[in-house]
């Protein structure tokens, strides 16, 4: 015979603590908690709880309560601006100084103010190429430029898929997805041409060559140009009114050598404001295209000379 179903009211102890109930219930020892005090539980109400619950075990209705179970969705994706933050804070004491400060030029000024506010899974093919093509138009940054941002873009999106964030093919990645450089539209000089060049012009012109020679400008493009337009960080440069057909004005990426010289150029010069001429003479005036032609004859004259020297002592 089942030995009958018995239990016990257990108060509370102390303030905060719940009334309860302990019985057994098909060979076991059971323990329910019933509320507090001040949920309105008092003994009398205690006791007529064990009593149905008692009675429930003898009919065989009673079933132990379960937890409630709690129900996850899937974790909220993060933006790309939280998520580019904390790839980029993870990987700062592996990179060199240099990659970071590109690293932040690259999201800082390009990425975020357009995929700062996306979910990760929203930056598809589509966004990549609207992006491509809105940096193309603006014109202010060079292909190599612009494919340093996609770059960055592919790594951190890289990233996400390997955690797991986002599915399928990266789209940031592929030759499609990059801006394709346009053909130099000029022929370039010998280096040893070039070196000669450039040592044969006096202090006020060798940096007028090396930008005419390094960036490909036009002279009165070069002459144009106000410090505004040169920035040094990212090895950029304006043409602004420039006669081509990418329309008022385009960018040019600078090699390195050329960042250089004119980092000393303008170290050099006083008067190096935003509005200053770039290239001026020993008068502080901006320069002139007769003046530099003139200079520039001058230059190749003694180079020539140079070189002709050099080739006759072989």
């Amino acid at each position: 015979m089942a030995r009958q179903a018995t239990g016990q009211i257990i108060p509370p102890e102390g303030k905060g603590k719940s009334w309860a109930i302990r019985f057994r219930a098909y060979g076991q020892r059971r323990y329910v908690t019933l509320g507090r005090p001040e949920e309105g539980w008092h003994r009398e109400r205690a006791e007529a709880e064990l009593r149905h619950v008692l009675a429930d075990v003898e009919r065989g209705l009673w079933r132990p309560q379960e937890p409630p179970r709690r129900i996850e969705g899937p974790a909220e994706q993060p933006t790309f601006h939280e998520f580019a933050s904390e790839w980029l804070e993870a990987r700062k004491p592996e990179l060199r100084p240099r990659t970071l400060k590109d690293y932040e030029w690259a999201l800082s000024y390009h990425l975020l103010p357009r995929f700062k506010d996306h979910r990760l899974e929203e930056i598809t093919v589509r966004e990549v190429d609207g992006y491509k093509a809105g940096k193309v138009k603006e014109g202010l940054l060079g292909a190599a430029q612009i494919n340093k941002t996609l770059k960055l873009l592919a790594q951190i999106i890289d990233t996400a898929i390997e955690y797991e964030l986002v599915s399928g093919a990266n789209p940031a990645r592929g030759r499609r997805r990059r801006v394709k450089a346009q053909k130099p539209l000029r022929s370039w000089v010998e280096p040893e041409q070039l070196m000669a060049l450039l040592a044969a012009a006096d202090e006020y012109h060798r940096p007028i060559l090396a930008t005419l020679a390094g960036a490909g400008l036009r002279v009165g493009e070069a002459l144009a140009l106000e410090w505004r337009d040169v920035n040094l960080a990212t090895g950029t440069l304006t043409v602004r009114d420039a006669k081509t057909e990418a329309g008022a004005y385009r960018a040019v990426d600078l090699p390195g050598g050329l960042v250089d010289a004119l980092g000393e150029w303008k170290a050099r010069n006083p008067n190096s404001a935003l509005g200053d001429p770039v290239f001026v003479s020993r008068s502080g005036r901006r320069q002139t295209v007769t003046n530099v032609d003139h200079r520039l004859k001058r230059a190749i004259e003694k180079a020539n000379a140079w070189l002709g020297e050099l080739g006759s002592s072989r």
